[in-house]
């Protein structure tokens, strides 16, 4: 067998013979060692470290050197049809054109963290937008190398912030915009609402009407009008309320017990003009109040029925006093409103009730210091064809006097008094209403007497008895001095 020794040449005891069929019979025979391949059929082997040795079957007398320099370009084309393995890990993959078609369950694809200016997986030629993984259990998006929006470990997401915790305990949605708009809704490319907050406040913006719902059923609205209806889908006022039961339906309730209006009157200037309130856990007071000169009415069917006017007066039937000298209560009557009752409270000597028809006061009860008298007009000025009564002593001789038991308290003790209809033919003025007269259900309608208007028949009558003994008296006298 041949022997070789360093250099570039071998002997074979035919000096300058070297032919390619010698030199492939010497390969062939030769014990194979590191660096060369036993047999130069396969397709590939080991020829040495970080390098392989090709078969050409189109040259089997030539052998393809491949070493790792080769491989520092990039493949110009490369398709993974199938990557199955849990452990297998891919630590570069730069395809322009590459795709991975399946991955099955047990892959596991991982990759960097990353950061906001360089995400750890981005799209092609744009390397500061993608994804990055910022903390343990968190997931952040950044565009442009600045991050958009996270996902934190408790699943809260935040959008234009790394913090979209709004209260401890609570998950949530954190919205952080630059600008006004923070989130918009639209319809086809429409804004139908709107979110945001325009530097000052707040705003939940709708194009339209703008509904709450509560357990999958409308509880409030605010329409396009601005009117807020609760309980109803059509508010009329800037505030409808409907129930739908028969119970309370709006409550105010006061943190405190003392000196608290619940509800307030301003003029649009802020200015406050009235109020309703509870005073007091000690007197229990519930007030309405009007801080301006101007009274406090309460209607009914449209029409003022009473009111407190400014200077304290309650007036009822009527909006004013027709007399500046009636002050207190004044009551007028809604069918005639000629006749009025007038009733004040005094420490001195005054008119408490004044009675009033349409031609001025007709009576009146008044105080002193000490007594009450109950009087009816008399003013001369009022009266007018004055006449003497000249028969009074024959009508008292007819007017019948009773004592009697009321029906109502027959075991009191028996009074004094007439009998209306019997006083009406002597007195008709004295006497008010119709004998036997009843209402429309056959209920009495009782006749009514003031006996003070018997006063002056008595009164006539006693003139003339006066006037009779006198003239017995000077007759007698006549006779004892003959």
């Amino acid at each position: 067998m041949a022997s070789f020794s360093a250099g570039t040449t071998f002997t074979d005891g035919v000096a300058n013979d070297v032919t390619a069929a010698k030199l492939a019979a010497l390969v062939n025979a030769a014990t194979p060692t590191s660096g060369l391949i036993q047999d130069r059929t396969a397709e590939f082997t080991i020829a040495a470290d970080d390098t392989l040795l090709f078969g050409d079957f189109s040259d089997s007398s030539n052998l393809k050197r491949m070493t790792v320099a080769n491989f520092a370009g990039t493949l110009p084309t490369a398709t993974i049809t199938t990557l199955n393995s849990t452990t297998g890990t891919i630590t570069t993959l730069n395809s322009t054109t590459g795709t991975i078609p399946t991955l099955v369950a047990t892959t596991l694809v991982t990759t960097g963290t990353g950061t906001a200016a360089a995400p750890a997986i981005v799209p092609t030629g744009d390397t500061n937008t993608g994804i990055f993984f910022p903390a343990a259990d968190t997931i952040a998006f950044s565009e442009g190398g600045a991050e958009a929006m996270r996902i934190d470990s408790s699943g809260n997401v935040g959008i234009g912030t790394n913090s979209p915790l709004f209260s401890a305990g609570f998950t949530s949605l954190t919205l952080n915009g630059t600008t006004s708009g923070i989130l918009e809704i639209k319809s086809n490319g429409t804004q139908k609402g709107a979110f945001f907050n325009d530097g000052s406040l707040t705003r939940l913006r709708s194009s339209g009407t703008l509904a709450f719902d509560a357990n999958n059923t409308e509880a409030m609205r605010i329409d396009s009008s601005g009117n807020v209806g609760i309980g109803t889908t059509s508010p009329q006022t800037p505030l409808h309320v409907k129930s739908s039961s028969n119970t309370e339906i709006l409550r105010l309730q006061s943190a405190h017990n003392t000196g608290q209006a619940l509800i307030t009157y301003h003029k649009s200037n802020g200015t406050r003009k009235a109020y309703i309130g509870y005073g007091s856990s000690v007197n229990e007071q519930f007030f309405i109040a009007n801080e301006e000169n101007g009274p406090i009415s309460f209607d009914t069917f449209g029409t003022e029925r009473l009111r407190i006017d400014s200077s304290g007066n309650l007036l009822v039937g009527c909006t004013a006093s027709p007399s500046s000298s009636v002050s207190g209560l004044l009551l007028q009557n809604p069918i005639n409103s000629a006749s009025s009752f007038s009733l004040g409270t005094y420490t001195g000597g005054a008119t408490v009730i004044s009675f009033i028809n349409g031609n001025g006061a007709v009576g009146s009860i008044s105080v002193s210091g000490s007594a009450t008298a109950y009087n009816t007009s008399s003013d001369y000025r009022l009266k007018t064809n004055l006449e003497p009564i000249s028969n009074g002593i024959d009508r008292v001789k007819q007017l019948p006097v009773y004592r009697f038991n009321w029906i109502a308290d027959q075991s009191g003790n028996k009074v004094d008094g007439f009998v209306a209809h019997e006083a009406q033919a002597i007195v008709p003025e004295c006497v008010t209403g119709e004998k036997d007269a009843v209402d429309a259900d056959g209920k009495p309608i009782h006749q009514g007497i003031d006996q003070s208007k018997i006063v002056p028949l008595l009164t006539a009558a006693l003139k003339e008895a006066i006037t009779k003994i006198e003239t017995l008296e000077a007759k007698v006298t006549a006779l004892e001095a003959a």
